[in-house]
């Protein structure tokens, strides 16, 4: 994902609310690859595998994305992983006490959007 203050602004101040603790994963500026996947798949899986890695290493529970692709891209994958990953919408509706089922997140583990 590439950097976008605003977001990344608004996603730790959810994360103050409910009182969760957070790490930013290194090259905040280096997208997860879905860009690429049109005209380089294999570049596209090669990004993204290695900002799941660089997840994984935070030893983090919860992988949050502020991007909607990034999230396309990560959340299929969580099962290989220590984490679980949500977007950010998400983890602003839990903060609020709102329970939201993440459809998006349920097609994509069934392979309807892969």
């Amino acid at each position: 994902m590439y950097l976008q203050p605003e977001k990344i602004l608004n996603a730790m101040d959810i994360m103050d609310a409910i009182g969760g603790d957070y790490a930013f994963l290194p090259g905040l500026d280096h997208c997860c690859g879905s860009g690429a996947i049109c005209w380089f798949p294999e570049s596209c899986k090669k990004i993204s595998e290695k900002r799941l890695q660089e997840a994984a290493q935070t030893g983090a529970e919860r992988l949050v994305t502020v991007c909607h692709y990034c999230h396309q891209k990560f959340a299929p994958e969580e099962a290989d992983y220590d984490f679980n990953v949500t977007n950010y919408v998400n983890l602003f509706a839990e903060a609020m006490g709102i329970s939201r089922d993440d459809t998006f997140k349920q097609y994509l583990l069934c392979g309807d959007l892969k």
